[in-house]
C-alpha cells in the first residue's frame, strides 16, 4: 500500500533547493524595474545631494526632513517602493550572507531591496532567514 502524504513529503523536503532558482528566475527582473526619481516621502523630484543609505541602498529624498521621516518607518517605504517597482540606487559592496566582495551576477529582488550575492548558493541561504542578514547589508 502506497502512502498518500509520500508526494507531499518529498516535496515539502526537496523545497529549499529549488528557493534559488524560484528568486533568480522571477518575473520581476532588473528590465521591469524602474530607477528612484521621486522622494518616498513627499512624492517631489529627489535632491541627488540629499540621501541616506540604508541596508545598502541609497534613498534620495528632496529635502533634509524627509531622511528621519524614512528612517523612522523604512519598511512602510521600501513596501511602496515594491509595489511601484523602484530600485533603488545599490551601493552595497559586501555579500550579507558570506562577507565576501559582490558579484553583480547574483542578485534578488526582495521587499523592494536589490540584494547583491558572492555566490549564487547564498541567495537561498538570505532567502531562508533575510531579517538575519538584511541589517548586515553593507
Amino acid at each position: 500500500m502506497k502512502n498518500p502524504f509520500r508526494a507531499l513529503i518529498v516535496t515539502v523536503a526537496l523545497a529549499p533547493l529549488f528557493v534559488p532558482l524560484m528568486a533568480w528566475d522571477a518575473p520581476l527582473g532588473p528590465e521591469n524595474l524602474k530607477p528612484q526619481t521621486l522622494c518616498p516621502v513627499m512624492g517631489g523630484a529627489i535632491d541627488s545631494t540629499i540621501y541616506t543609505d540604508y541596508q545598502g541602498q541609497r534613498v534620495y529624498f528632496c529635502c533634509p526632513g524627509c531622511v528621519d521621516s524614512f528612517l523612522s518607518a523604512p519598511e512602510k517605504y521600501f513596501e511602496r517602493a515594491a509595489a511601484d517597482s523602484i530600485l533603488f540606487e545599490s551601493v552595497q559592496t559586501i555579500c550579507p550572507v558570506m562577507g565576501n566582495p559582490i558579484n553583480r551576477d547574483f542578485w534578488v529582488w526582495h521587499m523592494g531591496r536589490g540584494v547583491y550575492f558572492c555566490f549564487e548558493h547564498c541567495i537561498g541561504t538570505f532567502l531562508a532567514e533575510p531579517r538575519k542578514y538584511l541589517d548586515t547589508i553593507r
